[in-house]
């Protein structure tokens, strides 16, 4: 027959870890046990109808801070468009006074054209007379009839 002191120690072995582990497990809930009570403990001790006091005081300025924030947007945004009708008609006003002066500008630049044409004509005549100036009066009619002689240079 086989000698059971083997079997024995390991069934002795077994049993204290079993034991050891369960000490372990009564003490852990022990340990936790008492934080758990040091806790409630301390739920206690809040005033819970005082914290929900103040923080509903708190969302109700809160909610103000947010409705003044909208009004605030609103306000803004109703002056932008103010703003922008105001940019509007003036770059139409802009534009008008643009076209006036551009136009201006179209009469003054036909009219030194003219001018200058006219200048031209005239220049170009008094050549003409100055560069004939002797031979005048070999072209005059004896009556002294300019504008006939005119008439004769121009052909």
């Amino acid at each position: 027959m086989p000698s059971l002191d083997t079997t024995n120690l390991i069934l002795a072995v077994l049993a204290f870890a079993v034991l050891v582990q369960t000490a372990m497990i009564v003490g852990a809930a022990l340990w936790l046990r008492g934080k758990l009570a040091t806790l409630f403990s301390r739920a206690e001790g809040i005033d819970l109808p005082a914290l929900t006091a103040r923080t509903n005081l708190l969302m109700d300025d809160l909610h103000d801070v947010a409705r003044a924030a909208g009004r605030t947007a609103k306000e803004i945004e109703r002056t932008a468009q103010g703003a922008q009708a105001v940019v509007h008609v003036m770059g139409r006003q802009v534009e008008r006074a643009t076209g006036g002066v551009r136009a201006a500008f179209d009469v003054v630049e036909a009219v030194s054209r003219r001018a200058a044409a006219v200048g031209a004509g005239v220049r170009e005549g008094v050549r003409e007379l100055m560069s004939t100036r002797p031979a005048i009066a070999d072209h005059r009619d004896h009556d002294g009839d300019v504008p006939a002689w005119v008439e004769s240079r121009r052909h």
